[in-house]
């Protein structure tokens, strides 16, 4: 399915953009007669190629949301019983998954562990130079620790 909304898409988003590259109303026309993938517009009901925006949010409309929403809704359906079943016997287990929780705060080891030092080999001036850079790296971590940032 996940192919199928990607197709789908990239399908939408090629549509769109040669519908709107056109600049007048017959360069419209000749682009929806020129191949069988315009053909959309009968399965969405548009008789009038006149209007370029409401052509390309009609094409949006349904190809963005109604058809990936109906897929949605048939692996809502199959899953349905299962997911019930589950959220029911095993509530806090399952309440991660399905509610967002503040994540937690972020500490100078937990810095320390996401940026590692890829350090020269020993005994080489570079080495050196680095070995001085953690050092101020790591007091610079310890000093700022339990600081509040808030940024916008």
């Amino acid at each position: 399915m996940r192919v199928h909304i990607i197709i789908t898409l990239v399908f939408l988003f090629y549509m769109s953009s040669q519908i709107e590259d056109t600049t007048s109303e017959t360069q419209l026309k000749d682009l929806l007669n020129s191949s069988e993938d315009y053909d959309f517009r009968f399965d969405l009901g548009i008789t009038d190629t006149t209007n370029r925006d409401k052509l390309v949010s009609s094409v949006a409309l349904h190809y963005g949301v109604l058809v990936v929403k109906a897929e949605l809704d048939q692996i809502l359906c199959g899953l349905s019983d299962t997911l019930d079943a589950l959220i029911r016997e095993n509530p806090t287990l399952m309440r991660p998954l399905f509610v967002w929780a503040k994540p937690p705060p972020l500490t100078a080891e937990g810095v320390y562990d996401m940026l590692p030092a890829l350090l020269s080999e020993n005994g080489n001036n570079a080495r050196e130079c680095q070995e001085t850079i953690m050092m101020f790296w790591n007091d610079f971590l310890e000093n700022v620790e339990g600081i509040v940032c808030v940024y916008r």
